[in-house]
Formats: C-alpha cells, structure tokens, sequence
C-alpha cells in the first residue's frame, strides 16, 4: 500500500463504521445488514466483507469505535478533574449521560437487544466507567455491600434516564440534563 491507498481504505472503514452506527440505530442488532450499511456508505454490499469477517465482527468493530470515542472523553475529563476524584466522578457520570443521548437511538437499541458481542455492547463502557466511580466509591464506602448498593444505584440511575428522555417520557433539554447533575450529586 502506497500512503494514499491506506488513507483510502481507512476512509471506507470509517464509512462502513458510521454507516453501521446508523443501520444499528434504525434496524437494531438483531436486524442489522451489512448490504444496507454499505449502501449508506456509498459502497459496494461486497465491501463490508474486505473489512469485517461478518455481521458479528462488524458490530464488534462499531462498538470498539465507539468505546475508543468514549476512552478518549473518559481520559480528557480524567486529565482535567483528576485533581479532585469526587468532581472527576461526577463530571464523567454526566458524560456518560450526554455520550450516550448524542447516540440516543443507538443506546437504545443495544440495550434492547442486550448486545454483547464478545464482552462487548453496553458493559465495556460500563466497566471502562464503574472501574473509576468505584474506586471513588469504595473510598467513601462504609461497607462494601454500601458499596455495591451504590454502583447499582449509580448504573440504574444512569440507565434510567437514558431510556425515559428516549421514550419520551423526559425532554432532553437543558432544564432535564441539570436535574440529572443535581442527582449525581445527590448520589455520589
């Protein structure tokens, strides 16, 4: 490969990755193609297959895109709060929150259809999340069944008002992101 051959094939990858997102989005894991993932990418329905082994891997593929986009967030807001671990905590809660709400239909469908493709879906970014809320915690912690009631309380919150703003039941507006925060607060 020359320099621009591999610029290209990256792009295409990048394509068919941002197209997957897309098919997830509308059709669900269970009912996810990859000839309509490639046709939104532009691209031949054979492409998918120089890229990703099959349906499997390529939804494997979106959700470690997807995880490194949320490492590198995690990792920022780290750098900038690590100084105080409560405020960091907090901070990536809250990012955890607005991550997944700029992926909305996304979250949605992954944890409907329970996805987890090799260790993956939903609880790679939890655990990527809970590892550092945890060790926060478990400093805070008089026990640690307080413990464990604190991470579940602190993972069903999150999981909660993520499916109530994508029912509907909540706006996603700047009022209900607050109310969010507040909570946070509240809980850790």
């Amino acid at each position: 490969f020359c320099m621009a051959d591999k610029f290209l094939d990256e792009n295409v990858r990048t394509r068919l990755l941002l197209s997957g997102i897309s098919e997830i989005e509308a059709c669900g894991v269970k009912d996810f193609s990859m000839r309509r993932a490639a046709e939104l990418a532009g691209v031949s329905c054979a492409a998918p297959y120089r890229y990703f082994k099959g349906k499997e891997d390529y939804v494997a593929a979106i959700l470690s895109y997807l995880y490194n986009r949320w490492s590198l967030l995690l990792s920022e807001i780290e750098r900038a709060f690590g100084f105080n671990k409560r405020a960091f905590v907090l901070e990536a809660l809250f990012a955890y929150v607005k991550f997944w709400l700029a992926n909305e239909n996304l979250f949605l469908a992954l944890l409907s259809n329970g996805a987890k493709i090799d260790g993956g879906g939903l609880s790679m970014f939890d655990r990527a999340l809970f590892s550092k809320v945890g060790g926060y915690l478990k400093e805070k912690s008089q026990s640690g069944e307080d413990l464990e009631l604190k991470l579940e309380s602190t993972r069903a919150s999150l999981y909660g008002f993520l499916t109530l703003i994508g029912s509907g039941e909540h706006a996603c507006s700047d009022e209900d992101l607050e109310k969010i925060k507040r909570s946070f607060e509240i809980f850790i």
